[in-house]
């Protein structure tokens, strides 16, 4: 450490102006530079949202989500959820020339496939169907234009509007939540890829008591989904330099000015 301190000190006293600057702008750099160390990293979420608007009954709702680039990092979770579901439109119940029923309340729901043969989905990422099941939980859909029950009579028909701006869930409801190796192996990739569709089939349900042989129209019906796609992931760590590596480099840049004030001493003056 003496003969570097006193090497160093030689420098400084024996350096034109020029040097001492520049070795101040590689100290400088250097300690500004100098490495930190690494804290453990907290788990981060990229979100895709969509919403589709689908009719009841008519075909399957079909929507897909970007793959996630593993060059963001490593991929530890998935997690599909249905934010929000709302129910516009008409139906209409025509009872025709026999009989009389009564209509109680209506119910909605909403079924996702694991696979379907019907649009072409070799796979779509979710292990098994998820029926989501009536909604909403409690209650009934709420009619703006009837009031329920509502009894109609041989010969007669019967509309009811829906509120198409109205959520029908209470909470979001989660569809698909995977953390598996092998599960997660469908959703990775790069660039412009897409992640694997899901499927799924909208049911609309009037409950009551019926007579006769009544007729329903849905084809006034439709549904408004939204849902959002979660990818839980560690960052990639970003290589840093050591300390080692930090110190051999600013040795060999002082190294290199070193010799360069050496061959100027030594050279000849100009004649």
């Amino acid at each position: 450490m003496g003969d570097v301190a006193k090497t160093s000190g030689m420098l400084v006293c024996k350096s034109p102006p020029r040097f001492i600057g520049r070795f101040a702008v590689i100290v400088t750099l250097g300690i500004l530079c100098r490495p930190v160390d690494a804290h453990a990293v907290t788990m981060q979420t990229h979100v895709q949202t969509v919403e589709l608007t689908s009719a009841i009954y008519l075909t399957y709702n079909y929507n897909q989500f970007i793959k996630f680039d593993t060059r963001l990092g490593t991929l530890r979770a998935v997690t599909l959820k249905l934010n929000s579901f709302s129910l516009g439109g008409s139906f209409t119940f025509n009872q025709g020339s026999t009989g009389s029923s009564t209509i109680s309340a209506f119910n909605t729901g909403i079924l996702f496939y694991a696979a379907s043969s019907s649009n072409n989905t070799a796979n779509n990422g979710l292990k098994t169907n998820v029926d989501v099941g009536s909604l909403p939980k409690t209650g009934s859909v709420a009619v703006t234009n009837q009031t329920l029950p509502r009894t109609i009579a041989r010969r007669t028909s019967a509309t009811f509007n829906f509120d198409r701006t109205r959520n029908i869930l209470t909470a979001p409801v989660v569809i698909l939540n995977l953390s598996a190796t092998n599960d997660l192996a469908f959703y990775k990739g790069t660039g412009i890829s897409f992640a694997p569709a899901f499927t799924s089939v909208t049911q609309f349900l009037a409950t009551g008591s019926y007579g006769g042989t009544p007729t329903r129209d849905y084809t006034q019906l439709t549904t408004t989904v939204n849902m959002s796609l979660y990818y839980d992931y560690i960052p990639a760590a970003i290589p840093e330099p050591s300390y080692y590596g930090l110190g051999l480099s600013l040795a060999t840049v002082g190294l290199c000015l070193v010799r360069r004030l050496a061959k100027r001493q030594h050279r000849p003056p100009a004649v």
